[in-house]
């Protein structure tokens, strides 16, 4: 049949024809016409998001505004309680009855304390600028602001209005008010007085005025809540006179006029404030406007209220609202043009970038062709016949199959795919040549399997081989773990590739035992069985380090090596690591105290790519170093053992008249052998010779005094004898001890 241009035959359960170009159309449109609707959604999503945020936000600042306005002003009314049950409590005489001294010494003692007391008054708090006491009955007025020389009568004193209003029995709170840093200068800073009588005799007449800054106030408010950023703080009394302002100190005392929402700053007299004292407003009371009205009112903003009982202040927070798009109609603007941007984007990705049905086609059968290597289908005839295509044709009959597994150990960057490609290059070229048919399918970064069929005939074995050494010489120059090709057996039923596959996954486990690049699975079969840890032989081989043996190491280790050396028996990687990790352990168990520097010590990185060969190597060098540290550790213990040895005879040999080797071993918890060897080492002779040299050489020094007798001198050297002591000493000096004397004594 002939077929119009662009069509091809895909043979699946039958033939039928269709178009490439058609399919690629229809999901082309497909694909633009769900992102449109896609990304119409998300903008969609995207406006209510955003409009519900701002209003959750909106809402979240409201709360916020809110909370802190109520926070400050809490803040305000508790410091201000305490500090006038503070003022109220303040003690400024010892006892009620006192009374004025009238001698001039103590009137000056008198004021010199006064002073004293209201300078301890004004460092009692940091809000505490400072303080007056006025005694009516001295008519004299205190002043901590030019201490200690500020005492006059009242009628002399700036801030005398104070005192003149009403006097009551109780505490009373005056201000706030501007009150000068001195008296009789300008300028000055805004302050709360708090006055209170003070006892005094004849029942009164004396009163203590303690001035607090308003500025400290507000600072240490702020500086303990945290406000909004952009905040506008002002507070007001019942009169609407302004007591604090956080922006315009100018505005202090003034009247604050309400002011209608959407119009802050503008005065607008036809308000009247409300009943809770807050100030009124064209629409709703301060802070009850919906979400909405700030929503479209930008300008506008949001007011924390709080109304002090106790103070009869009210305190008013406004913060800015900035929204993320200024204006509504500009963001949707904004969102239209960024949504029909990326759909003119994402149109033109789709129709440019379709990937070719040949690509898509490839990457399925690969991964159909990986999950019936790894048994994850079942392989039927309808199976195969998906699986049959192009260089591939699966011919059936007397045809064998086998796997060859290409592994790379070491970890370069696109090495697995370079080789692939290398492969397919190496074998489109020497296609007519070659008599069996491959598919290569990747199965990770680092493996590639290829399934080859090879026609029937007694050769297949041979080029199942010659296959594996194409393969590594395709392999990319260079890899440092080293490439390798496992070969599975042969089969003649195509439904047993997973059980090839699976033999391939078992020779990669024996890369050190097998010792080649290529790994036939049949060299593992016919091995005499799997190598087992050779427990007594590691026991032997750590008794000879313990004892420093290095020949014995050596011979035990050949022993432990010699049926993987002579291919006997089998052992995989990870067992072979097993056994040289144990064996060091072992050592260093046996050996106890040895150290050795972190370069000599084995570990999983020094193991790593080492054949049998190198990792005998690597424990011959271990344990040489081990044997080599037993030997030197054992010789300064010797050492330490002979010093000490001697020393003790050297110190009793002259005090301990019974002095023995039996008794310098019991001493000493050593047997008498290793005391007569130690001391045959070190002096060359007997035990006895040793003790009666040692004693002869002090007694010399010894008669070198002639006030010392023969009998003492032979007493002081360890003989209880003196005649033994002569014989003794005639016989290694040739002298008797008398003659020895005078040849070495001068006469007197």
């Amino acid at each position: 049949k002939v077929l119009p241009p662009g069509c091809f035959y895909y043979k699946l359960g039958g033939c039928m024809a269709f178009n490439p170009h058609k399919i690629f159309a229809l999901r082309s449109q497909i694909i633009k016409a769900v992102m449109l609707l896609l990304i119409i959604l998300a903008g969609i999503n995207l406006l209510v998001y955003n409009v519900f945020g701002e209003l959750s936000a909106i809402r979240r600042l409201r709360e916020s505004a809110g909370m802190v306005c109520s926070q400050i002003g809490l803040s305000y009314e508790t410091t201000l309680s305490y500090m006038a049950e503070t003022v109220n409590r303040i003690a400024i005489f010892d006892f009620a009855g006192y009374d004025a001294p009238a001698e001039a010494e103590k009137v000056y003692e008198f004021q010199i304390t006064m002073i004293r007391k209201l300078s301890s008054i004004v460092s009692m708090h940091r809000y505490i600028s400072s303080a007056y006491l006025y005694i009516a009955r001295l008519d004299r007025v205190f002043d901590s602001r030019l201490m200690p020389v500020m005492i006059t009568s009242l009628d002399s004193f700036p801030d005398r209005e104070i005192f003149t209003w009403n006097r009551a029995a109780s505490l009373r709170m005056v201000g706030p008010r501007i009150l000068a840093d001195r008296p009789n200068a300008g300028g000055g800073h805004s302050v709360i007085t708090l006055v209170s009588p003070v006892s005094f005799k004849d029942g009164g007449g004396a009163y203590l005025a303690v001035n607090i800054s308003m500025d400290a106030l507000y600072n240490g408010m702020f500086k303990s809540i945290g406000a909004p950023e952009g905040f506008t703080f002002y507070v007001y009394n019942a009169e609407r006179t302004l007591l604090v302002h956080s922006g315009d100190r100018n505005r202090l005392f003034s009247t604050v006029n309400p002011e209608p929402p959407g119009s802050p700053g503008k005065p607008d007299s036809s308000a009247k404030p409300g009943a809770s004292g807050k100030p009124g407003a064209s629409a709703k009371p301060d802070g009850q406007e919906s979400d909405w009205f700030y929503y479209f009112h930008r300008k506008s903003p949001v007011r924390g209220v709080y109304t002090s009982a106790y103070l009869g202040w009210t305190f008013v927070l406004e913060t800015p609202v900035n929204p993320v798009i200024p204006s509504l109609r500009r963001y949707i603007a904004v969102n239209l043009f960024v949504l029909a941007v990326i759909l003119g984007i994402m149109a033109l990705v789709v129709c440019v970038k379709t990937a070719p049905v040949s690509k898509a086609a490839g990457a399925l059968a690969d991964a159909l062709w990986k999950e019936v290597l790894l048994d994850q289908v079942s392989i039927d005839a309808g199976m195969i016949q998906q699986l049959s295509g192009g260089d591939f044709v699966i011919q059936g009959g007397n045809s064998c199959y086998g796997v060859i597994c290409l592994a790379l150990s070491g970890e370069v960057s696109g090495a697995a795919g370079r080789w692939a490609e290398a492969v397919r290059e190496r074998f489109r070229a020497d296609a007519p040549a070659r008599k069996w048919a491959y598919k290569l399918t990747p199965l990770s970064k680092s493996m590639a399997a290829l399934v080859a069929e090879y026609p029937p005939g007694d050769g297949a074995a041979a080029m199942h081989r010659d296959a594996a050494a194409l393969l590594l010489d395709c392999a990319p120059p260079g890899e440092p773990g080293g490439a390798f090709a496992a070969l599975s057996g042969l089969q003649k039923n195509f439904a047993l590739l997973p059980l090839c596959y699976k033999q391939c996954e078992d020779a990669l486990k024996y890369k050190i035992c097998l010792d080649s690049p290529v790994l036939d699975h049949a060299l593992i079969r016919d091995r005499a069985g799997e190598y087992e840890f050779p427990s007594a032989l590691a026991r032997q081989l750590n008794n000879n380090a313990a004892a420093g043996s290095k020949p014995g190491c050596a011979a035990y280790l050949d022993k432990i090596f010699l049926p993987l050396e002579t291919k006997r028996l089998i052992a995989g990687d990870e067992q072979l690591f097993s056994l040289v990790i144990n064996l060091q352990n072992g050592a260093f168990k046996a050996a106890a105290g040895v150290k050795l520097d972190a370069g000599m010590v084995i570990n999983a990185e020094t193991l790593k790519n080492k054949t049998l060969h190198e990792l005998k190597g690597l424990l011959q060098v271990f344990y040489e170093k081990i044997c080599d540290e037993v030997t030197l550790l054992r010789e300064n213990q010797d050492r330490r053992l002979a010093a000490g040895v001697l020393e003790f005879i050297e110190g009793r040999c002259h005090s301990d008249h019974l002095i023995s080797l039996v008794s310098v071993a019991d001493e000493l918890g050593i047997s008498k052998h290793q005391v007569s060897r130690i001391i045959k080492e070190a002096a060359g002779l007997d035990f006895p010779e040793f003790i009666n040299k040692k004693r002869i050489e002090y007694a010399k020094k010894l008669l070198l005094n002639p006030a010392m007798t023969v009998e003492e001198v032979a007493k002081a050297a360890g003989y209880n004898y003196s005649y033994y002591f002569i014989k003794i000493f005639k016989s290694q000096e040739g002298v008797t001890p008398g003659q020895y004397r005078a040849a070495n004594t001068s006469p007197s």
